[in-house]
């Protein structure tokens, strides 16, 4: 089924049930540009599906749970290289994951709690590539 606003435009196509997004479906941007296509439960996106840029670069890959990140995934830059990869939880990295520089080098490597930082993590230097560990709580670098 196709739904459109009061202006003509295209901003659903998938199945519906009882007047529900229920199963797959679309959504599309204004200007026709596909915004997210997966799975869908009473209106919400859930399971796994995929965002997009309106530039049709994907913006997030993975697991929802009520229009939320929960799961594995992974977020992207606009230019398409990946930011984050791992374990979300309600639309925040949490859990184990790897953050990448725009240009696409890894930074760091460690356990993420509520989106920031938790715990010993490995941060590496783009320039040099060398590692070191460093142990964060509540996304705030501890002095060693």
């Amino acid at each position: 089924m196709k739904v459109y606003d009061e202006n003509s435009n295209l901003i659903f196509e998938g199945e519906v049930i009882e007047n529900k997004w229920n199963g797959a479906g679309k959504i599309f941007y204004k200007g026709g540009q596909i915004a997210f296509e997966g799975n869908f439960q009473d209106n919400l996106c859930e399971g796994f599906g995929v965002e997009f840029f309106e530039n049709g670069m994907k913006s997030f890959e993975g697991e929802f749970k009520r229009n939320r990140y929960n799961g594995n995934g992974k977020k992207y830059y606009y230019n398409g290289n990946i930011m984050y990869e791992g374990s979300f939880e309600n639309g925040l990295p949490h859990g184990e994951g790897k953050m990448f520089s725009e240009d696409g080098n890894i930074v760091v490597v460690g356990f993420f709690e509520k989106g920031k930082l938790s715990g010993q993590v490995e941060v590496f230097n783009k320039k040099t590539g060398e590692k070191r560990n460093e142990v964060y709580e509540y996304g705030i670098k501890k002095e060693s």
